[in-house]
C-alpha cells in the first residue's frame, strides 16, 4: 500500500489541519511556526519533485537528504 498516493487522492491534501508538528512543547500544534498543514506538505513535495526533475534525478536513483543544522 502506498500512503502517499492515498493522501494525494484524499480530501486531506488541501486541508489546513496540521500534518507535521515539530514538537518543542505542548503548545506546538497551535504555534504555526512549528507545524505544517497537509496543503503545505503537498505544495512542498511538488517543489521538491520539480527540483529533482530539473536536475535529471530518475526513478531508482539514490539521493541523500539532510537538514542543515541551525
Amino acid at each position: 500500500m502506498n500512503c502517499v498516493s492515498e493522501l494525494i487522492s484524499s480530501d486531506h491534501i488541501l486541508s489546513d489541519r496540521p500534518a507535521v508538528v515539530f514538537f518543542k512543547s505542548l503548545k506546538s500544534i497551535q504555534d504555526k511556526r512549528l507545524n505544517m498543514s497537509f496543503k503545505e506538505v503537498y505544495q512542498t513535495s511538488l517543489k521538491v519533485q520539480s527540483f529533482l526533475i530539473q536536475n535529471n534525478i530518475k526513478k531508482d536513483d539514490c539521493i541523500i537528504l539532510f537538514e542543515k543544522p541551525e
